[in-house]
């Protein structure tokens, strides 16, 4: 784990939303900020956030969860949550354990795999799971079966499965096997096994399913278990 970096006590009561800076220092000056008992009463100090007891006006400041935004290229075999497991490792397991409590935005089954988004900002999980916001998530599948433009089009126009009307925002065929095809799902929100399903009530049998984007956001060159840290700019942007 890297040691924590140490940083000016005016910023730290800024970050844990005690005040605006400017808000901050004039507290710091005020002689209203104390540092493991003492009285800060100068700017410029610094403190180590992890180690560091600070107080204003005699109460605790507790330090905000710095967010993080992981995307992750989730292999076969894994499920997206410990409520899930059932014995099988869980996504989180590939990230260090320093990052804290992530979950997991949307949900990739224990036979699904790609692009993952894990997180501990629940305000922007919900805008990216709500299909209101209508951030399309697009997913390369190979099926057994046979397919044609009659099987594409009935697959648009919605499918009936446990009562639910199943509808991609976009489908076509990527690629012609010999007893199957490639298909390119596009869908928005995202019901349990919705693709699944789908295959199933079309009498196609899913051989693999890879979650490829989520908005502008890309699997890229991220193999099976890698994982990269992206910024709130980065994920904001991505998702208009």
């Amino acid at each position: 784990m890297k040691p924590q970096e140490t940083v000016r006590l005016q910023k730290f009561l800024a970050d844990s939303g005690v005040a605006s800076r400017r808000a901050a220092e004039e507290l710091i000056l005020a002689g209203r900020v104390t540092v493991n008992g003492k009285l800060a009463g100068k700017l410029g100090s610094k403190i180590d956030p992890l180690r560091d007891s600070v107080k204003v006006d005699g109460k605790m400041v507790k330090r905000r969860a710095a967010k993080l935004y992981v995307l992750l290229n989730k292999p076969v075999g894994y499920v997206t949550s410990s409520e899930e497991s059932e014995g099988a490792p869980v996504v989180t397991s590939f990230v260090p354990p320093h990052f804290g409590r992530l979950f997991a935005v949307g949900r990739l089954d224990l036979n699904s795999e790609g692009l993952l988004i894990l997180t501990n900002d629940g305000e922007l999980a919900q805008q990216i799971s709500h299909p209101r916001n209508r951030v399309v998530k697009t997913y390369e599948v190979k099926v057994r079966g046979h397919v044609d433009d009659a099987t594409l089009a009935t697959m648009r126009h919605g499918v009936f499965s446990e009562g639910e009307r199943l509808v991609p925002v976009g489908l076509r065929q990527t690629k012609v096997l010999s007893g199957g095809a490639w298909l390119e799902f596009k869908l928005i929100g995202g019901k349990n096994r919705e693709i699944r399903r789908m295959c199933e009530a079309m009498n196609l049998r899913v051989g693999r399913l890879r979650r490829i984007s989520i908005g502008r956001l890309r699997l890229g060159w991220l193999a099976p278990g890698e994982w990269r840290l992206v910024s709130r700019d980065e994920m904001v942007t991505a998702l208009r």
